[in-house]
């Protein structure tokens, strides 16, 4: 057991090529802007986690989503989770539902033209960035 990864899923949400990043306020180790996320639960599917961890985080409720692609995540060896695989969803319908989640103070969020990101992305962003063009990714 002390030698699984653990998995996270991460919603790409998207709209008029914008996407919702946030940023928490308090936690060091998950430190950069970030899609809404969290780890996925034992028994849950990947579009359920992704489902809970949008409204949960951001207060967003989404109607459609598809499975989109995933990365490898290597943290400094010195981070509390050195190692984890996030599985990425694309959510292009979705609705606010929870205002006050959403204005909550632990996070800040904020929509990005997609080719004008911030700098200090979380590592599974930044990996993603790399990896592949966001913006040929969640083209409409």
């Amino acid at each position: 057991m002390k030698d699984r990864v653990p998995a996270s899923v991460a919603v790409l949400l998207v709209e008029n090529q914008q996407i919702l990043l946030g940023r928490r306020q308090t936690e060091k180790a998950f430190e950069g802007w970030q899609c809404p996320g969290g780890f996925l639960l034992r028994g849950e599917s990947v579009v359920a986690a992704a489902q809970r961890c949008s409204l949960q985080k951001a207060g967003i409720a989404i109607d459609e989503i598809e499975d989109g692609p995933f990365v490898n995540n290597l943290f400094p060896v010195e981070s509390p989770l050195p190692h984890s695989v996030t599985l990425y969803t694309i959510a292009r319908k979705h609705r606010l539902v929870n205002l006050q989640q959403f204005q909550h103070p632990q996070f800040t969020w904020q929509w990005f033209h997609l080719d004008n990101l911030p700098e200090s992305l979380f590592l599974p962003l930044d990996t993603l960035c790399r990896q592949t063009s966001l913006m040929r990714l969640l083209a409409e």
